[in-house]
């Protein structure tokens, strides 16, 4: 068995690597031009953007951090844990793979067509420093054999997910990204940030800002002003404007009312799940009383499995 601290190891050199843009360069720069022609939305800003947000995670004291939060990790005895990532950013399956291996387990991951030439070479630079890993990683089309799953799902494709799972232990996501909630008291600093978080990977997957929820009456000029400057290089997207005109056309002729804030669409709903191209707000005149369900985080779905 691999002890904690070479389970440490790797991944802090792996992290330094990453820190360095000339490794990084050498490294990823023809798999993300390929990327990129494959898949439109993986630019190559979008994908050196999630390299810089793994080295985040590779810092010692977050991984330290991880494992003190779970200190039944890792597992003495090994399990298969089959990742079926959505894709919807570039090295989405990176934490879950990250997670699985400092738990002790094995991996099959599946990835999804559209991301699937970064994640081997963060492999195999993890392997160069600790060869050992190899024999915990598999990348397949097929999952066999898995002790469990962790999959990113559609709200549409629960049903399927469930009966693919034959009743073993999973972890499942529903796609959807973040929602904000708004006081109307911040400052612009604060205002950025909201900004730069609806415009991540161009508003999609789990790390962007999807939905807001702003006092009754409140004044969004000053976000539009923010999200003016923070949505530039989406506006030369072709595959992004596509979208934006396309909703354009279907709210106005729906008759759909919406605030046009240039590169996206606010609309009030209460759907968690709105297009790309489109924010959606629900507005209160209380304060703000949110109601979540606590997602079960990977490394507590890990460390419960028996």
């Amino acid at each position: 068995m691999i002890t904690t601290e070479a389970h440490i190891r790797p991944f802090l050199r792996l992290g330094q690597q990453l820190r360095q843009p000339d490794i990084v360069r050498q490294r990823f720069g023809e798999a993300i031009r390929i990327q990129h022609q494959r898949n439109p939305w993986f630019t190559p800003s979008c994908c050196e953007q999630a390299i810089q947000d793994i080295a985040l995670l590779l810092e010692e004291d977050a991984i330290r951090t991880l494992l003190e939060k779970n200190p039944a990790l890792p597992h003495s005895i090994p399990q298969t844990i089959a990742l079926l990532p959505a894709g919807d950013m570039p090295l989405q399956a990176f934490p879950d793979l990250l997670h699985i291996l400092l738990a002790g387990h094995r991996l099959q991951c599946r990835q999804a067509t559209d991301d699937n030439l970064l994640l081997p070479i963060i492999v195999q630079m993890l392997t160069e420093t600790e060869p050992a890993w190899a024999e915990h990683i598999r990348f397949t089309d097929k999952i066999a054999d898995a002790d469990a799953f962790i999959a990113d799902a559609e709200p549409t494709q629960l049903d399927t997910f469930d009966q693919y799972f034959n009743g073993k232990p999973h972890l499942l996501r529903i796609r959807k990204g973040k929602t904000q909630i708004i006081t109307g008291k911040e400052d612009d600093h604060t205002l950025r940030q909201v900004a730069r978080g609806i415009c991540t990977y161009f508003g999609r997957g789990p790390e962007a800002i999807r939905k807001l929820i702003v006092p009754q009456g409140y004044d969004f000029q000053p976000l539009f002003q923010k999200l003016q400057e923070a949505s530039i290089p989406l506006t030369t997207h072709n595959r992004f404007l596509n979208h934006l005109e396309y909703q354009k056309a279907i709210h106005l002729m729906g008759r759909q009312p919406y605030l046009d804030a240039g590169a996206f669409l606010f609309r009030e709903s209460d759907n968690d799940f709105p297009p790309v191209a489109v924010v959606h707000y629900t507005c209160y005149t209380n304060k703000p009383s949110v109601q979540t369900t606590p997602m079960e985080d990977t490394l507590t779905f890990l460390e419960h499995l028996v």
